[in-house]
């Protein structure tokens, strides 16, 4: 994972998934959005996906935030136009927070 000059920065929004209820009192998820990020979108080497696939991670993209605390957690989703990604592992470093994600077509 490389960050380049120049690299696009997408606006996201933000689904927090919060405990619900079925209509027959089933425990459910729901999703409500909670806002919106702008992040750099980026894959991953083949060495980064084994390394989370031994984690138990099915990890296929790195959402990068620039600067700040994270703002989303694990579980939750990011959606930009079409495409919706679950957020598997969340890391911070200097500078950065990385949401590794699976994205998902089947939401």
């Amino acid at each position: 994972m490389y960050i380049r000059r120049g690299q696009f920065v997408e606006r996201f929004i933000i689904m927090e998934s919060k405990p619900a209820r079925t209509g027959i009192g089933r425990p459910a998820v729901e999703y409500v959005s909670s806002g919106e990020v702008e992040l750099m979108i980026d894959t991953i080497s083949a060495q980064e996906k084994e390394r989370l696939r031994q984690l138990k991670h099915a990890v296929d993209t790195v959402l990068i935030q620039r600067y700040g605390e994270p703002v989303a957690r694990i579980g939750w989703r990011l959606i930009n136009g079409e495409k919706i990604f679950q957020i598997e592992r969340v890391e911070r470093l200097i500078g950065y927070v990385l949401y590794y994600c699976t994205e998902r077509g089947d939401l």
